[in-house]
């Protein structure tokens, strides 16, 4: 479950992007609105997924004091 703040965050994100965007903001109005909430919780749902890190790429660990 993604926390409220980063969903909050990733939904200001779909806005500025069809800010940016025209062509795209009007072909989502343009869905029937059932349509408009699956495309977005998949966003979401897709966003909260971890990506693979390249492997150059170390992953950061906190020092063990």
């Amino acid at each position: 479950m993604v926390p409220p703040g980063v969903a909050w965050q990733r939904l200001l994100l779909l806005q500025e992007v069809l800010d940016d965007q025209p062509e795209l903001a009007r072909a989502v109005r343009r869905l029937p609105l059932r349509d408009q909430l699956s495309l977005t919780l998949e966003l979401l749902e897709d966003a909260h997924e971890p990506q693979a890190l390249p492997a150059n790429v170390v992953r950061f660990r906190p020092r063990m004091t």
